[in-house]
């Protein structure tokens, strides 16, 4: 009768040199997946930085951003103090929007036969545009 040991019959581990050995990644995969994982990092440090431009860009005065330059310049116009709309006797004012320098009145016309829309320009105190809202009947 032989006595065998126990650790003569357990298999060796098989090394991750070994191909086929049942190694869960070669040396060859690890290489690409370090490329992978840097690539995606700089692609993730990338989105990041353009958030942080834009949110900034946003974050700016509107006066300072081109798009609205021209807009600021218009509205540093002097307004006159005073500007007279002459609406027909009996003419109800329904409501005033106002914009920049210029002003629309939305007036009912005597006896209630239709709207009118007056804009005014508040720097020169003229008349712009006159609308008439004619209703299909």
């Amino acid at each position: 009768m032989t006595v065998t040991s126990s650790r003569e019959s357990e298999p060796t581990p098989p090394t991750a040199a070994e191909p086929g050995a049942g190694a869960l990644l070669t040396d060859e995969q690890i290489r690409w997946l370090r490329r992978a994982v840097v690539g995606m990092t700089a692609v993730l440090v990338a989105g990041i930085a353009l958030l942080i431009g834009r949110v900034i860009y946003l974050a700016r005065p509107a006066a300072t951003q081109a798009g609205s330059a021209a807009a600021g310049a218009a509205a540093q116009l002097p307004l006159l103090p005073e500007v007279r709309l002459a609406l027909p006797a009996g003419a109800v004012v329904k409501g005033i929007s106002a914009t920049g320098s210029r002003l629309a009145i939305t007036h009912a016309a005597p006896g209630g036969s239709g709207e009118e829309i007056s804009v005014l320009d508040l720097t020169t105190g003229k008349v712009i545009s006159h609308v008439t809202i004619e209703r299909a009947k």
